[in-house]
C-alpha cells in the first residue's frame, strides 16, 4: 500500500499569528508571510524547483535584513517542511531536511510558544521519518516532541496545531519501529481526536491525514466500504485544499482498496495514480503503480479464467 504509513508534514503559514514588525524600510513581516503563502501554493501544485529556490532566496534575504528572530524562525520552518515533503515524494535530500529541522531548535527558547510548538512538530516529524525510513533509534524522541507540542497547542487553544500533533502521535503508535510499542487501538483514538479537532478548526489537510489512516485501519479490519469511504474523503479534501502533490498517493490507496472489491475500479484508480505520478515525476510512485497495474491485470485474467470454467 503506497505511502499509507508515511505522511508528509507541511505546516501552513496561516497557522501562525502574523507578527507586525519591520524587516527593512518598506518590507513588513506581513508582506514576507504573503510571499511564503505564494511559495507554498507553488509547491503544492508541483512547482518544486521554483518554490524551493524561492524559499531559499527568501530565507537568505530575511536572515540578512531582519533582526527579528520570530520571522527568521517562521521562514526556516516553512523551508524545513517543504524539504521534508520533497524528501518523501522523491526519496532524496533527506540529509538536507535533517539539517533544516535540527537548526530550528537553536533559538527555540526565546521564541513564542506557537513557534516553539511548530518547531517541535517539524523536528519530531523528521525524527519519525529517520526511524521509519532509515532505522534510526529516534521514534521515542519523536513521540516526546509530538506530545510536548500537543500540550503547548492545547494551552494556546490552537485546535489546528493540536489536531496535527494528535495525528502524529497516532502515527507513532501505528508505525513504531519497536513492534512491542505498537497499539492500533491507541492510534485510532488519536486519529479520531485529530479528525474532530481539525473539523472544528476547518483544517482540511489534517482532516485528510486522519481520514486516510482511519481508512487503513478499517481496511485491516476487512471493512472495505468504510475504508473506501474514508480514503475517498481524504482524496477529496486534498483536492479541495489545493494539495495536489499528494494526488498520486491518494489515488493509489483507493486503487489498493478496490482490488478486493472491484478489479475494474482498482485498475482505473491505479491508472490515474500512475498518470499523476508521471506528471509530478515521482520515481517511487511510478514504479509502484506500474507494478500495481500488472498485479491488477494478473488478478483480472485469473478471475476471468475461473468464471469461464
Amino acid at each position: 500500500m503506497l505511502s499509507a504509513k508515511i505522511l508528509p508534514l507541511f505546516i501552513t503559514v496561516s497557522s501562525f499569528a502574523v507578527i507586525c514588525c519591520q524587516t527593512k524600510p518598506g518590507v513588513s513581516a506581513r508582506e514576507i508571510n504573503g510571499q511564503l503563502n505564494t511559495i507554498q501554493q507553488e509547491f503544492d501544485r508541483g512547482n518544486f524547483r521554483t518554490s524551493l529556490n524561492r524559499i531559499a532566496a527568501l530565507k537568505d534575504s530575511v536572515d540578512k535584513l531582519s533582526a527579528n528572530l520570530v520571522l527568521k524562525q517562521r521562514v526556516a520552518l516553512v523551508q524545513a517542511d517543504m524539504q521534508n515533503m520533497y524528501s518523501l515524494c522523491f526519496a532524496t535530500a533527506f540529509d538536507t531536511a535533517k539539517q533544516y529541522a535540527t537548526h530550528l531548535f537553536i533559538n527555540a527558547a526565546v521564541v513564542p510558544d506557537s513557534l516553539k510548538a511548530a518547531a517541535g512538530t517539524t523536528t519530531g516529524f523528521h525524527l519519525y521519518l529517520a526511524a521509519l525510513l532509515k532505522g534510526e533509534p529516534t521514534m521515542d524522541s519523536a513521540l516526546a516532541l509530538f506530545n510536548s507540542s500537543n500540550r503547548l497547542y492545547a494551552t494556546l487553544q490552537d485546535k489546528a496545531g493540536e489536531a496535527l500533533t494528535s495525528f502524529y502521535i497516532g502515527l507513532c503508535y501505528e508505525n513504531n519501529t519497536d513492534s512491542t510499542k505498537n497499539d492500533l487501538g491507541v492510534a485510532e483514538g488519536y486519529y479520531r481526536k485529530s479528525l474532530a479537532l481539525a473539523t472544528q478548526a476547518g483544517d482540511g489537510r489534517t482532516q485528510s491525514y486522519a481520514r486516510r489512516h482511519l481508512a487503513g485501519l478499517y481496511f485491516d479490519k476487512h471493512q472495505i466500504d468504510s475504508a473506501l469511504g474514508y480514503a475517498y474523503e481524504s482524496y477529496q479534501l486534498r483536492e479541495q485544499t489545493g494539495w495536489f502533490v499528494l494526488r498520486p498517493f491518494s489515488l493509489s490507496l483507493i486503487g489498493d482498496f478496490y482490488r478486493v472489491k472491484n478489479l475494474d475500479s482498482a485498475k482505473k484508480y491505479h491508472t490515474l495514480a500512475l498518470q499523476s505520478a508521471q506528471g509530478f515525476g515521482y520515481p517511487g510512485a511510478i514504479a509502484y503503480n506500474q507494478q500495481a497495474l500488472a498485479t491488477d491485470d494478473s488478478l483480472w485474467r485469473s478471475q476471468k479464467r475461473i468464471t469461464s470454467q
